[in-house]
């Protein structure tokens, strides 16, 4: 007698058991009616209870399969993931559902209309092309970016070169990978570290456009790039055009790009200058906030009460909170060269500095006056 039943031969035996016992059911040489009926009961209950555990088995696979999450990566493909198991997904068609590319991770797709997507399997990242859904280069990097203009950065370890669409070298220059940057190409540029934590920008040959000086850099709208060195409040930024020309030689404390306005940095006065993306210099005021001031008079209401009257001059602020005087129509009066403006009359303004308790009395010409 065999010690081990395969599942094969113990599933033969219980269906031919079954088999054997209806057919014994039905056979004239069965006992009394009422045994046959009470036995036609247990066979049908012993079917139900066979069919219920097979279509529960059989549900709990097909569920697995639709309770999913469906990310489109192109009109025609999309990378599924089960809801209810935890791994990883598979690439498909919408329309017919067949799995094309299986144990994929995750897939990032470009913002264009570029047909290669990153997609990650088993911790090495690859391309795929995400219309037809087919692997285009082999998941075999530490790391990939985007695609953009036929170019892309991949990271064996810890160094940086870049390729072209099949996966061949695109210059032979590799580059110290800094896990703090996003290698793509924005315009004919690249953000790229030094390996000693200073970034600067590369072309698509590989050379230095921006020697790497820069504790920072950010790609900013129409392809311009804002740059830092130094931190904290000895920080001076400065701005490059989309063809890494730069825009303030001198660095300033604030600088912002600006889609509508252009590039907009703060003057060691804390009044701000705009140049636009054409690079004309804008004789633009700018501020964070204006607003009127009042004092209290000498003149009274009928309760007795002295009345609050609007001063001559208006209070302006800027973005970094340094205030100054201005005229009703915007014109300056002072520079915002003061922390906090007290209305002291009808034209006299204490005006105090940062870290300090200590100002000057200001008229409204603008002038330092003595009391």
């Amino acid at each position: 007698m065999k010690k081990e039943v395969s599942f094969k031969m113990w599933v033969a035996v219980l269906f031919g058991g079954l088999w054997q016992f209806i057919c014994k059911i039905f056979s004239r040489k069965c006992f009394k009616l009422s045994g046959r009926f009470l036995c036609i009961c247990l066979g049908v209950l012993a079917l139900f209870i066979c069919f219920g555990i097979g279509y529960s088995i059989y549900d709990d696979i097909r569920r697995n399969e639709r309770w999913v999450n469906r990310e489109p990566i192109s009109s025609r493909m999309e990378f599924v993931r089960s809801c209810r198991v935890r791994g990883t997904g598979w690439i498909s068609g919408k329309k017919s559902r067949k799995k094309l590319l299986t144990g994929i991770e995750w897939v990032v797709v470009p913002e264009n209309d570029d047909s290669l997507a990153v997609f990650s399997r088993a911790g090495k990242r690859g391309y795929l092309n995400r219309f037809t859904g087919r692997e285009s280069i082999g998941a075999k990097y530490d790391g990939a970016w985007l695609f953009s203009g036929g170019i892309a950065a991949v990271a064996d370890g810890d160094s940086i070169r870049f390729i072209n669409e099949k996966g061949r070298p695109a210059f032979n220059k590799a580059f110290a990978r800094d896990y703090r940057l996003n290698h793509v190409f924005h315009g004919d540029y690249c953000l790229m570290g030094n390996g000693d934590g200073t970034v600067g920008l590369i072309d698509r040959t590989g050379n230095w456009v921006v020697e790497p000086e820069y504790d920072m850099i950010i790609h900013a709208p129409h392809n311009y790039w804002k740059m830092r060195k130094g931190d904290g409040d000895a920080a001076l930024w400065y701005a490059f055009t989309d063809k890494a020309e730069p825009v303030n030689v001198e660095g300033v404390t604030g600088l912002e790009i600006n889609d509508d306005l252009g590039v907009v940095y703060t003057l060691p006065n804390h009044l701000k200058m705009v140049v636009d993306f054409e690079g004309n210099r804008q004789e633009k005021f700018l501020c964070q906030n204006i607003e009127a001031m009042y004092y209290v008079s000498d003149n009274l209401d009928k309760d007795g009460d002295r009345i609050d009257e609007r001063t001559t001059l208006y209070r302006y602020t800027m973005s970094d909170g340094y205030e100054g005087l201005c005229k009703e129509n915007g014109e300056i009066v002072t520079e915002p060269l003061y922390w906090s403006i007290t209305p002291k009359g009808k034209d006299l303004y204490f005006c105090s500095y940062k870290y300090s308790d200590n100002g000057v009395i200001i008229n409204s010409k603008g002038e330092i006056t003595k009391l």
